[in-house]
């Protein structure tokens, strides 16, 4: 075997055994925090949402500037992220009450024990679950609209949805 056939060989087996399978299910990097809240009667976790990206907001309460800033950082991009499915859910760790807000909200009643979960008892944090159940971002500041969409259109599902077979 001459030096040109091994390597064409090497490079055969190579494109053939070591090349990614696109479609195969990857372990979770980072998987989120599950937690319970009631929704027209019914207990749901959040692994019920698997297959949607997934945006928690945690805040002392709904009147913390920064949570009111956050939304605010939202409007502007809700149209695109709706068009991707994306659920958004907020916990209250300290004073609980209603999102002022026309972007619909699902408040997880137990936001005490949601915001010890993710490390945010007293302050504000959004973290972003991507559909397959993994903490894609985990934030304490306030994040752009187009940032999130970004990062929900670099996560991991979505990319393997883009690749060609």
């Amino acid at each position: 075997m001459n030096y040109f056939s091994f390597i064409t060989s090497l490079i055969a087996f190579g494109c053939f055994f070591l090349q990614p399978t696109a479609y195969s299910l990857q372990p979770l990097v980072r998987p989120a925090p599950d937690f319970t809240w009631h929704q027209r009667g019914e207990l749901k976790h959040l692994s019920s949402l698997q297959g949607q990206p997934v945006l928690l907001l945690i805040a002392p309460s709904p009147k913390s500037w920064d949570f009111y800033r956050q939304l605010n950082a939202l409007k502007g991009n809700y149209e695109h992220l709706a068009a991707q499915h994306l659920i958004c859910l907020a916990a209250f760790t300290e004073e609980e009450g209603p999102v002022q807000c026309n972007i619909p909200f699902i408040t997880v009643a137990q936001g005490a024990a949601v915001g010890a979960a993710y490390h945010a008892e007293n302050h504000f944090a959004l973290a972003l679950i991507s559909p397959d159940g993994n903490l894609d971002c985990f934030s304490t500041h306030v994040l752009a609209g187009q940032r999130i969409e970004d990062l929900i259109d670099a996560s991991y599902v979505n990319q393997v949805k883009m690749r060609r077979p």
